[in-house]
């Protein structure tokens, strides 16, 4: 609805959970005279000196897995660079991406609906690059809790969807395979207590 009304030559899109830093919108305007889409440089509002994402890179059976998720920001990814992927947390980009790829596909609903309209943009020829000097905050799970039963759901459905939207056939095939080496490394240190996956609660 925003993005209807809007009339700038640029979009700002964050989520309802995310806050920006000072000077992070003037730092991802300066870097979209070489860009389409700018990424900025997210950190985990309840742990701020840890990294939410630093844009998005796309695991091989669609899932879209965050860049640095819970390391340490300190000395990571501390240079500008083109990325496949930004993070639907925050993101400015061109009036230009939407109107000529279409806006968001709402039978996403949420998670994953960034990674389909970053692959469509890519393969348009738009240009996304990474900022790091526009700092956002955010909050993890505002909307469905870090590891829902609801947002595992939503998560996996909508990776399937990527997946078969975008994926070539022959990842296709062993597409299923990638999936369960990710559920197995999850599961590892979730037994233990550690790692996303010991955040996982079905009574979400």
């Amino acid at each position: 609805a925003g993005i209807g009304v809007a009339t700038g030559e640029m979009i700002l899109l964050v989520n309802p959970d995310a806050e920006l830093a000072r000077g992070a919108l003037a730092a991802l305007v300066e870097a979209a005279a070489d860009a389409d889409i700018v990424a900025p440089r997210i950190l985990l509002r309840e742990a701020p000196h840890h990294l939410d994402n630093c844009g998005h890179d796309l695991y091989p059976d669609g899932l879209n897995w965050c860049r640095g998720r819970g390391e340490a920001a300190e000395g990571r990814f501390g240079r500008s660079e083109d990325l496949l992927l930004f993070s639907g947390a925050a993101v400015l980009m061109r009036r230009e991406v939407l109107e000529r790829i279409g806006g968001f596909d709402p039978d996403y609903f949420a998670y994953g609906e960034d990674a389909d309209l970053g692959l469509r943009a890519a393969r348009a020829g738009f240009r996304c690059r990474y900022e790091p000097r526009a700092e956002v905050r955010h909050a993890v799970g505002g909307a469905f809790g870090r590891a829902s039963l609801r947002k595992v759901f939503l998560v996996e459905r909508n990776r399937a969807r990527v997946a078969v939207a975008h994926l070539p056939a022959d990842w296709l095939v062993v597409a299923p395979l990638w999936t369960l080496r990710r559920a197995l490394a999850l599961a590892g240190p979730a037994v233990l207590g550690e790692g996303f996956g010991a955040a996982w609660s079905p009574t979400q």
